[in-house]
């Protein structure tokens, strides 16, 4: 009995261990990069740049870019995540964001 549960207890670990909660961050031309990260998963308190989002982003998040024109360049700043946990960057609606 007491190493059946020793085993329930260790696997149970064991499977915590590879999951993970993904977060939603928002960026939008009213977002401010003096709001942290906590207060940018939502579009009402967003950051700006989309740099100050990316710097949110840890394995399996999604940052969210609203209005399509930034002038900004994201060179090699984005977290790659880990297999299947993707860290994504997408527009808010089905435009280009340039």
């Amino acid at each position: 009995m007491m190493i059946n549960r020793v085993l329930q207890v260790f696997w149970l670990a064991v499977m915590s261990c590879g999951l993970t909660h993904a977060a939603t961050y928002y960026v939008t031309k009213s977002g401010s990069d003096w709001n942290s990260c906590t207060q940018a998963k939502t579009e009402v308190t967003a950051r700006l740049p989309i740099n100050a989002g990316v710097r949110c982003l840890a394995s399996g998040d999604i940052l969210i870019v609203a209005s399509p024109v930034y002038n900004e360049a994201l060179n090699d700043i984005i977290p790659s995540g880990r297999s299947g946990y993707p860290s994504t960057i997408k527009a808010k609606t089905a435009v280009t964001v340039t």
